[in-house]
């Protein structure tokens, strides 16, 4: 029986690990609709409100699509979203469904260091 506790352990760390995958990246949406407000006329509360709506729109449409997307798209569409400096559900959610809808998927490549 205890050689089993350790494949039972590994099975379990697996099973966790691949849980983590199936949720969506996590991005500060009060953050980046806050710096998208702040106009050069001011805070914008109108911008900061279709902003938020915006975002919790494209999140719901994410948390749709995740779960049946690929991980190298996931983490090629998460990628791509962060690297505009940005971290943007609407970016994300264009990106995975461009890549869901284009044959073959156009991957980025990691910067080279």
């Amino acid at each position: 029986m205890k050689e089993f506790l350790p494949l039972a352990l590994l099975l379990s760390i697996a099973g966790s690990m691949a849980f983590a995958d199936e949720r969506p990246a996590r991005y500060d949406m009060d953050g980046y609709c806050a710096r998208l407000s702040n106009t050069s006329d001011g805070f914008s509360p109108e911008v900061m409100q279709r902003c938020l709506v915006a975002q919790s729109d494209a999140l719901d449409q994410v948390k749709r699509l995740w779960a049946n997307t690929p991980d190298y798209i996931q983490r090629d569409c998460d990628l791509r979203t962060r690297a505009r400096g940005d971290e943007d559900y609407t970016l994300l959610e264009k990106c995975i469904h461009d890549q869901l809808h284009q044959s073959p998927p156009d991957v980025a490549l990691p910067p080279i260091r």
